[in-house]
């Protein structure tokens, strides 16, 4: 994923730009706007690496650089001149490191592929995601929109068997 000359501006434009060919189309647009602030401090790193070597195809060396940034991490809390014990890091990478939203995109891109299987459309930076479906208004009576578009968004939310 090439992410130089993109931010979330570009991917609120582009989704911006979605709608209105969709209106243009005489359809109905449902957005769903997802922000996963911190998430990236959720990452396993065990499934991150088997997500880069098995998904992405990187291995020998630069797969043991990644993860000797990801594993054997210890944090500690300093509070009133007193130390908490010393705890191992599990889980998400190191704050403000240049390679930890690359790193984040290529954990979260099996998601738009779920997405895109249960018929919905995606656009993602990062940890912003943006679902959205289209309804043509000649086929829907309002009200009965809500139950179709809960019907088609219900199966891509629920968890995978």
């Amino acid at each position: 994923m090439d992410l130089r000359g993109h931010s979330t501006e570009t991917t609120q434009l582009r989704v911006w730009s979605d709608m209105l060919i969709a209106i243009n189309k005489r359809r109905l647009a449902l957005l769903c706007m997802i922000d996963m602030s911190e998430a990236f401090d959720c990452v396993d790193h065990s499934i991150m690496l088997r997500r880069l070597q098995v998904g992405v195809g990187i291995t020998g060396v630069v797969l043991d650089w990644i993860t000797s940034f990801l594993t054997d991490r210890t944090q500690q809390v300093a509070y009133n001149s007193h130390l908490s014990v010393m705890q191992t890091v599990l889980f998400g990478g190191p704050q403000g490191s240049v390679i930890g939203p690359l790193l984040y995109v290529l954990y979260t891109a099996e998601l738009s592929k779920v997405i895109m299987r249960r018929g919905l459309n995606v656009r993602q930076y990062i940890d912003d995601t943006q679902l959205y479906l289209y309804l043509y208004l000649t086929h829907l009576w309002p009200s009965n929109v809500w139950t179709h578009a809960s019907s088609t968004l219900k199966p891509g939310l629920e968890p995978a068997a």
